[in-house]
């Protein structure tokens, strides 16, 4: 987000980023001003809470258990978040509403402030391409979960297959599914936040260099199954080639034993 956040400050307008305490750091350091919201949801407990559940049984036909897991969890959070955006729109008044399509609360913000959503892609549209659609993104207001449709009856919004007009997207073409509407494609621009790079990093590498890096959400949510690192450095290492590898602290102990280079 921050690259059109940055474009937009530039081109004059206000930009107000709505997001939970994990993220005060990550957005003030962007340079953007924030207001917390959802201050005592955990999403990452709420989907460890699913995976500590066990295997669930899903009907012929149905979303697989790890969708439906998904749209509970982004629910819950909008539940939570839901006053506080909406209080938020009615003081500040946006003229415009960015959100990721995943953010179940977002429309009842441009409601509250009579604005036009628009959703900001960051990969692959899969919550479109799952074939089930999601909330908002093609799924049909009936096939809503109801703890949802009865949380947008409360605020005035209407269920809509389509929630915001567009969606700007700055995922390759090529790469994309098909059949998003209204999609306005966005240059990519890289933003890796505010950080001293050792000199090392910028000089030029000797050999081909590759760099890794892996999320914590999947660990977090399926176990050490879902950290493949070692096993990609083992694979890149009978290549020669340099590798950079990003992980976060806390995750460094899980590949203990690496290579030269």
């Amino acid at each position: 987000l921050v690259p059109l956040a940055w474009a937009c400050r530039t081109a004059g307008h206000d930009v107000c980023v709505a997001a939970q305490p994990w993220g005060e750091s990550v957005v003030v350091s962007s340079g953007m001003p924030m207001v917390t919201i959802a201050e005592s949801f955990d999403m990452t407990e709420e989907l460890a809470r699913h995976r500590r559940r066990g295997p669930v049984e899903t009907a012929p036909g149905a979303p697989p258990a790890l969708y439906q897991t998904l749209v509970e969890a982004q629910v819950r959070f909008a539940v939570e978040a839901a006053d506080e955006v909406v209080s938020l729109a009615r003081d500040w008044r946006p003229d415009l509403v960015v959100a990721d399509p995943l953010v179940l609360a977002a429309p009842l913000a441009a409601t509250a402030a009579d604005a036009p959503l628009v959703h900001h892609l960051w990969g692959p549209d899969l919550l479109r391409g799952s074939g089930y659609g999601y909330p908002g993104c093609g799924m049909a207001p009936d096939d809503w979960p109801e703890p949802l449709r009865e949380l947008y009856a409360r605020h005035d919004c209407e269920p809509r297959t389509e929630n915001a007009v567009t969606a700007v997207d700055p995922w390759l073409e090529s790469m994309q599914i098909c059949g998003i509407p209204s999609r306005i494609p966005l240059r990519f621009v890289p933003y890796n936040g505010t950080n001293v790079l050792p000199p090392s990093v910028l000089a030029p590498a000797k050999k081909r260099r590759v760099l890794l890096t892996w999320g914590s959400m999947l660990v977090i949510r399926d176990g050490m199954e879902a950290f493949p690192v070692a096993d990609i450095v083992k694979t890149l290492h009978e290549h020669d080639v340099e590798i950079v590898l990003a992980v976060k602290g806390t995750d460094r102990g899980l590949v203990p034993d690496l290579p030269r280079g």
